[in-house]
This record gives C-alpha cells, sequence and structure tokens, in this order.
C-alpha cells in the first residue's frame, strides 16, 4: 500500500492509498454515501482517466470496488462527475446502483456483480433510502446547468427557461417496481414557500437526502440568482415521502452541508440568525441552535456522524493550502483536528474535496485526495477513540 503524501496524522491515527497504482484517477464521491460493503472488505469506486476538466456526454467512467489492492470494474457509465461520481452505491451484498446515460435522458441501473445482470430504473437517483426500497430523483440537467459539478453533460433540459415547471421537481422512485411519480413540483415549491423577493428567480434542488427511517426528506432548494457576496442562498425545505407534509424551516439563507442524526435532528453548516457555522435543527419542532464551538462554527466542512452518533467527523476547505480533519466528542465536549493534508487542486467544478466517509462500523474511514497528480482514494483508522 503506498503512503498518502503530504499529510500530517493526529496521534494514534494511521493512513494509506487502497486505489491501485495503475495509471487511473480514481475517486468515490460524496460524504454522506457509503462506500464500503457490509463486511468492510470492498470499498466502491470511479475510475476515470483525466482529471483535469470536465467531464463530456461521451467520457466513459468504469464503476466497480477496491478489494486488496485491486479495482475490480463491474459496470460503465458516461452519467458522472467529479463531486458525486455516479452516485454509485452498495444495493444489497450482490448488487450495486449507479446512475446511467439512456439515449438522450438518463436513468439509473442495479447491476449485480456476480451475475452482471442488470435491472433499470426509470429515472437517475439523487438519494437512495436505507433499505433500498425508495430513492428520489431530481433534475441533473437542470443541476448541471447551475452548477457542472454536480450535474450531467448532454441532457436538454425541458424546463430550462421556466422558473418554476410544473412538471419538474421530486419524484420519488420505487427501486422494486421502477416506477416514478413527480411528488413536489417546483411551482408549488415557488407557490407556496419562496418569498416575494425571489418570485421571480430560477429555482432548483441541488441536494436531497431521506432521514434514516426514509419518511422524510430534506432539500436545499436555490436559486439561480447569487448573492452579492458570491455566496448560494438557499432554502431548506422537509417533506413526507408523499410530498403532502410540507415544512419550510429557514427562508433563502446560506445553507451548505448536512447530515441527519436521527428521524428529527439534523446537523448543518450555514449562515443564519447567529452568523456562520454549525447548527443542529429539529425537523418536528423547527428548533434551531448554534453549536458554539470555535473549530465547528470557523469553517465549512462535510460533516458526519460516527455510525454509533459519539462523534462528529469531518472535512473542512482549504487554509493556508490544507484540509483540515475534524473530530468533535460529544461525551466530553471537545473538538482537535486528527488529520491534516494538503489541497493541490481548488478548480471549482474539478476539484478534489476530500470528502471522508466511516465505514459501516466505524472503524475507518475513507476519503478521496489529490496525491501528487492522481485523484486517489485513502483510508484511515484510529480516529474513533471508542473503537479499540
Amino acid at each position: 500500500m503506498k503512503e498518502i503524501l503530504n499529510c500530517e496524522f493526529g496521534e494514534g491515527v494511521t493512513g494509506r492509498v487502497i486505489s491501485p497504482d495503475d495509471g487511473g484517477q480514481y475517486f468515490f464521491g460524496y460524504y454522506d454515501l457509503q462506500p464500503y460493503s457490509e463486511d468492510g472488505k470492498k470499498h466502491l469506486a470511479n475510475r476515470v482517466e483525466f482529471n483535469d476538466r470536465l467531464p463530456t456526454e461521451k467520457d466513459i467512467a468504469q464503476l466497480g470496488y477496491i478489494e486488496d489492492g485491486k479495482f475490480i470494474c463491474v459496470s460503465e457509465t458516461t452519467a458522472w462527475n467529479f463531486q458525486q461520481g455516479a452516485l454509485l452505491q452498495w444495493y444489497d451484498e450482490d448488487s450495486v446502483i449507479h446512475n446511467h446515460r439512456d439515449g438522450d435522458g438518463f436513468c439509473s441501473v442495479i447491476k449485480n456483480i456476480r451475475t452482471q445482470t442488470t435491472k433499470r430504473l426509470s429515472m437517475p437517483l439523487a438519494n437512495l433510502s436505507l433499505d433500498k426500497r425508495y430513492g428520489l430523483a431530481i433534475n441533473f440537467g437542470r443541476i448541471f446547468a447551475y452548477r457542472p459539478g454536480y450535474g450531467y453533460d448532454g441532457l436538454i433540459d425541458e424546463g430550462a427557461n421556466v422558473n418554476a415547471p410544473e412538471n419538474d421537481g421530486v419524484f420519488l422512485v420505487d427501486t422494486l417496481t421502477g416506477k416514478s411519480d413527480l411528488i413536489l413540483s417546483y411551482k408549488r415549491i415557488q407557490e407556496e414557500f419562496v418569498p416575494d423577493e425571489y418570485k421571480n428567480s430560477k429555482i432548483l434542488i441541488n441536494h436531497i437526502t431521506f432521514n434514516p427511517s426514509s419518511q422524510r426528506f430534506l432539500m436545499l432548494v436555490r436559486t439561480f440568482q447569487i448573492a452579492p457576496d458570491g455566496q448560494l442562498t438557499t432554502m431548506l425545505l422537509t417533506s413526507d415521502k408523499e410530498g403532502k407534509d410540507v415544512r419550510k424551516l429557514t427562508e433563502f439563507q446560506i445553507n451548505s452541508h448536512y447530515f441527519w442524526k436521527n428521524d428529527e435532528e439534523f446537523m448543518i453548516w450555514s449562515r443564519l440568525d447567529d452568523g456562520f457555522g454549525l447548527y443542529y435543527i429539529n425537523d418536528r419542532t423547527g428548533e434551531i441552535k448554534k453549536s458554539g464551538d470555535p473549530l465547528l462554527d470557523e469553517r465549512d466542512f462535510h460533516c458526519s456522524y460516527t455510525p454509533d452518533r459519539k462523534l462528529i467527523v469531518g472535512d473542512t476547505y482549504p487554509r493556508n493550502y490544507y484540509d483540515s480533519f475534524l473530530r468533535h466528542d460529544f461525551a466530553t465536549g471537545t473538538t482537535d483536528v486528527f488529520l491534516k493534508i494538503r489541497r493541490n487542486s481548488s478548480q471549482l467544478d474539478i476539484r478534489c474535496d476530500n470528502h471522508a466517509r466511516c465505514n459501516q462500523s466505524g472503524t475507518k474511514m475513507s476519503f478521496d485526495a489529490w496525491c501528487c497528480a492522481d485523484r486517489q482514494i485513502c483510508e484511515i483508522e484510529g480516529f474513533n477513540p471508542y473503537i479499540k
């Protein structure tokens, strides 16, 4: 295994590069997805041939898993980006699910890694429920027009010139039947929740995530209208999976990375009434509380809870060319930096964010890094004091 270059480990923390040294560019994607198989032996990965430009509709990503230092390819797609890959995830012990290009549109497919059989779903998924029964689909063409690093090239958005289309929004996809239904339209969001000063703005949903029980989901509703300070103006909405009980938690403010703690509470890095920082928000009561921890509140970061919910862990954006990995211990109330790694690329839509994510037991954490000239997948241990 190769060493991770240009990094500083905290006490007791060790790490290595787990992707093969075969000339490929390896990455997994977002921080709130699970790359590890249940037994922890396989790690999902996207493999591409370049890292210095946006992917086009003709660029192929090989999809598969890393095991014992080798990459096993199980599928391919041209529906991918550098921030989230093809949203490749485990569907069950023997299958993966990922987004795919289908003619002039997009879909998602479930691929059995042993038999190579494929099942097609009607739409590309932005999020998959923990029980794998339902997916949430949004318009990746609309996202590409807004932030190319999160959408897919080559799809004409039929509602591109409409601020809030009636036939677009959030779709619920049944992974058993493959059927999809529009449960919350952009038109309804605009009419019921968008304040007057944004009524003439084009809106989109950039990120969307089920809570642990998959009964409700959180979405970041953004406008194509950028704030004077260059920030993304974002409204927080939650909904049940039928699209009936929709709740507005914030106005169009600065809302960024988030993670569900349980079915009612999530954390999110925001700029709300108490300024920039990490906030805890209760979906049921609407209560909003700032962490008050200087390290957690200082910089936006890809925040997540360890599986036992005893720690907050995550990687920040760079300062003095280094990303910091934070660890907040709820038992002691302390926060520290357990890893620092040098960032070699900051180009917005092709940058390599670390996107730290725990395995299913919380014993290991993987992240993406730009090691010298290559994107690689790294792994660390020893960050969780509650697991020996």
